[in-house]
């Protein structure tokens, strides 16, 4: 088990308290974590790195999470992905339910409960690509 290379997390977010909380709870867990603060960004570490999940936020700057999952969908078709939003404060699931129309595993709606992201993480984290 401990011969395993560590799991590749990519957590694209913009803001700032979001990306700190984030950051400290994937600390804790056995992996690698790559951040960007928007899908260009993103897109450019996913050129360089094997990632093993993306977590992104929906509403970003200059490419938001709906163009970054299906470019990457199109370019990774077995990375696992993660889109999380407060989206519009009407109706957020409008954002969510196009990201899983445009291929995210699972969503989650801010604001959430830690325990709920770090659960979905590592069941993405542990079912086999593909």
């Amino acid at each position: 088990m401990s011969d395993q290379p560590l799991k590749q997390i990519l957590l694209v977010e913009d803001d700032e308290l979001v990306l700190s909380a984030l950051k400290a709870v994937l600390a804790e867990e056995p992996v690698e974590s790559w951040f960007a603060r928007n899908g260009i960004v993103a897109m450019a570490i996913l050129e360089e790195q094997p990632i093993d999940l993306i977590v992104t936020d929906i509403i970003m700057p200059e490419m938001d999470g709906l163009e970054l999952i299906l470019a990457a969908r199109k370019r990774w078709p077995d990375i696992k992905i993660l889109a999380i939003s407060g989206g519009n404060p009407r109706n957020p699931m409008d954002y969510l339910a196009e990201a899983k129309d445009f291929g995210a595993e699972r969503t989650l709606a801010k604001p959430f409960e830690i325990e709920a992201f770090r659960d979905i993480c590592r069941e993405l984290l542990s079912t086999e690509g593909g």
